[in-house]
């Protein structure tokens, strides 16, 4: 938290000054002082308040640095744990940039525990090199699989006789970053440890968008852990975008039509990176590179389901009534079921999952769908489909 404290004190340093030298301006006191005789005493304590700043933001790194192992995880209970995941969603990129010990690094675990590479040939030797591999949405991390007694992946792992891996990152990077990332950690591991025979993923909210841009990637650089692949579950991810986003983004282009209101304007652009990717599903670099993630609103290059693996999603729908603003706007609440199934009207955009392949449960929320019976029935039914001879996510 005083971690915290330091960027913010030095975000808000630099919108008092921005607002001060509007006020100045637009007040006609240049006239008067002259705005360059104005700047010079103001910018000295301004500078003066961010070089003090950034020196007590330097010996909190070096106290937070105390407490990681050399897998760059913090050694924490579970409550901090999850702060410090929902702080990486919101601020992540930024983190990352500065290098600060709170950025996570991306890692396998299982049990709760970072894998290094030596522990991942024990484990493909248990399960007969068949993997389900978890990936969890922004904010979140890889304990928050388990709700309320039940994690799906678990136990859905333990059931076909698979090793359950949960894959943990920082979700304020660039999902693009965070895609390419995970198929250069699957490619470096799994070959070199031991034969990789399945490899199933299990995918809520933005982690199935990371999955899609690894499997892009993967595809790109002929990677070997992708023939691997045999099956993707979507629990809720807004493969079309999150209207929730999209408002942060107008919030930000209403901001700027006053110059009064401008310099607030870093308050609607305090999302991170990878908030910004889930206005309409960003998951190349090229949405993103050369480009202003909160002035441009273009579409992203559309990117088809991964030919070789069978996917399957499934939506949630927090109302009863099943009208048009259920459906399209509220979905779970936080992603809409239109979203949710790939639709677009635009044939290029659809991902055109076969219609046994997709489901919609209602009264439920974009959280209940990591406990709620129905769904964990709903993914016994897509295992123990045998269709083509493989057992099916």
């Amino acid at each position: 938290m005083a971690r915290l404290g330091v960027d913010a004190v030095e975000g808000v340093t630099d919108m008092v000054e921005a607002l001060h030298r509007t006020i100045v301006t637009l007040a006609g006191l240049t006239r008067h002082v002259g705005l360059a005789g104005e700047r010079r005493p103001s910018s000295l304590v301004y500078g003066t308040i961010r070089k003090v700043n950034r020196l007590v933001g330097k010996g909190l790194d070096a106290q937070l640095n105390n407490y990681l192992d050399d897998t760059g995880i913090m050694a924490r209970p579970l409550a901090r744990h999850a702060v410090v995941s929902a702080l990486n969603g919101v601020i992540g990129d930024r983190l990352h940039a500065q290098g600060s010990p709170l950025a996570i690094r991306m890692s396998l675990r299982y049990a709760g525990q970072s894998l290094r590479p030596d522990d991942i040939a024990p484990l493909l030797h248990q399960s007969k090199g068949k993997v389900l591999l978890m990936l969890h949405g922004l904010c979140m991390n890889d304990m928050q699989w388990q709700r309320q007694g039940q994690d799906h992946g678990k136990q859905l792992a333990d059931t076909l006789g698979y090793v359950p891996l949960y894959l943990h990152y920082n979700t304020g990077l660039h999902i693009s970053q965070n895609g390419r990332e995970l198929a250069a950690l699957l490619e470096s591991l799994f070959p070199a440890q031991g034969p990789l025979t399945e490899l199933h993923m299990l995918c809520h909210s933005m982690g199935g968008l990371v999955a899609r841009s690894a499997c892009h990637y993967a595809g790109h650089a002929g990677q070997a852990w992708a023939n691997s692949l045999e099956n993707i579950v979507f629990l809720g991810s807004p493969h079309q975008g999150a209207p929730l986003e999209k408002g942060g983004n107008w919030l930000g282009q209403l901001l700027t039509i006053s110059p009064y209101s401008a310099p607030f304007v870093p308050l609607a652009t305090l999302r991170s990176a990878g908030i910004t990717d889930l206005r309409h599903g960003s998951l190349c670099d090229e949405d993103w590179q050369g480009k202003d993630r909160f002035a441009e609103d273009k579409k992203p290059h559309p990117l088809p389901l991964p030919s070789a693996a069978r996917c399957f999603t499934l939506a949630g729908e927090a109302g009863e009534s099943g009208g048009t603003l259920a459906r399209h706007v509220i979905g779970d609440g936080l992603v809409p079921v239109k979203s949710a199934l790939g639709w677009h009207s635009d044939n290029r955009r659809n991902l055109n999952f076969a219609n046994e392949n997709q489901r919609v449960i209602k009264k439920i929320n974009h959280m209940q769908l990591l406990n709620d019976p129905r769904v964990y029935q709903m993914l016994q039914h897509w295992f123990s489909d045998r269709e083509s001879g493989r057992t099916a996510l």
